[in-house]
């Protein structure tokens, strides 16, 4: 059995190291030694700091068993970190079977974030009622803005708390759709293919270490490819959302088109990061020009802009009879429309993009 205790310098490289064979009758006398200065230490993935002077608790999860340290100080100098005492108590607290064979692994998370410091975007791979979407995009990194404060200035409590202005989750979903050999459908439901998602690697053969998110559906012989992340050289909150379409079948497939759909929630409320901001007094612009959609209302403004020239442009109010989401769940072969009352302040806009492929 291995423990695997990553040592990290804050803004620096990382250096890993193996513990290996601590089963028992092993001396408990064995030492690692770290030279640290600033560094953090992670181990089971609970970082905690190590600073100078400072004391810390040290917690180690080995089978369910967690073993501890008496707090202390640490000097900056070399210094060892003794940690098998505490492993060697989880070892000897098993049962005697515990350690025969190996445990299969179950997934545990399939919600995504990707932030670039100004905002974060989320995506649920499973969600409930099989919603696979980007779900949340906060204004701010922060959950909360500034304390809340009375008409003379003071600092509002409750419950010995102190009362905030929070950051608001300005979308309520985006979802992707597709068209191909005469029929549509949105992909809210469509399963996802978990061993094939997850974050993008930073070179060929790696696991992970972008901060992009990439889940892939299949549906009408295609495999869709969604990519979501908060690009690191835009100061400000904001998400790219890319789509590929990639047939893996040997027949072409014709009429392929792909979809998104946009629902931002821009009215009142500040119900907290976790909470939905209402819809109401929106208004949406379309500017062909610039290929930008601009929503805007109590909440602020929020811009859509196509990377490419989208074939159709979609938008509907909450009154609307023709809508983004029923034109293409109602299936058959249906384009995006614009509603007569673009432009104009309405409950609810919602918007979209459609892009014909070629074949």
């Amino acid at each position: 059995m291995t423990i695997d205790l990553k040592v990290s310098r804050r803004g620096a490289e990382t250096q890993r190291h193996k513990i290996k064979e601590f089963l028992l009758g092993m001396d408990a006398r064995r030492r690692l030694s770290y030279e640290v200065s600033g560094f953090g230490f992670q181990v089971s993935g609970s970082e905690r700091p190590i600073d100078k002077g400072m004391g810390f608790q040290r917690a180690l999860p080995f089978g369910g068993v967690w073993g501890s340290a008496p707090r202390r100080s640490i000097d900056m100098k070399d210094i060892n970190l003794s940690i098998f005492s505490s492993l060697l108590l989880g070892a000897l607290l098993l049962p005697s079977g515990t350690l025969q064979g190996e445990v299969t692994p179950t997934r545990s998370w399939t919600t995504l974030v990707s932030s670039n410091g100004f905002g974060a975007v989320v995506v649920d791979l499973v969600p409930p009622e099989g919603k696979a979407q980007v779900h949340h995009f906060r204004e701010h990194i922060y959950a909360a803005e500034e304390p809340l404060l009375d008409s003379g200035g003071n600092e509002l409590w409750s419950n010995g708390a102190p009362l905030s202005v929070m950051s608001r989750d300005l979308l309520f979903d985006i979802l992707v759709g597709v068209r191909a050999d005469g029929g549509q459908n949105w992909l809210k439901s469509t399963p996802v293919d978990l061993d094939a998602s997850g974050y993008e690697p930073y070179q060929d053969g790696a696991v992970g270490g972008t901060p992009i998110i990439r889940y892939v559906q299949r549906s009408r012989g295609l495999e869709l490819s969604s990519f979501v992340w908060a690009p690191w050289s835009v100061e400000h909150a904001t998400f790219v959302l890319l789509v590929r379409a990639k047939n893996t079948g040997s027949s072409a497939i014709d009429g392929v088109s792909l979809f998104t759909l946009h629902n931002f929630h821009l009215g009142y409320g500040r119900p907290g990061p976790t909470g939905e901001v209402q819809a109401n007094g929106e208004s949406l612009s379309w500017d062909s020009g610039t290929r930008t959609l601009t929503e805007t209302g109590f909440a602020g403004a929020l811009t859509a802009v196509a990377v490419s020239e989208p074939s159709f442009v979609g938008a509907n109010h909450q009154s609307d009879s023709v809508s983004v989401w029923n034109t293409v769940d109602q299936g058959g072969s249906g384009n995006l429309s614009t509603s007569s009352a673009l432009g104009q302040v309405r409950d609810d806009w919602v918007s979209g993009f459609q892009k014909d492929l070629a074949g």
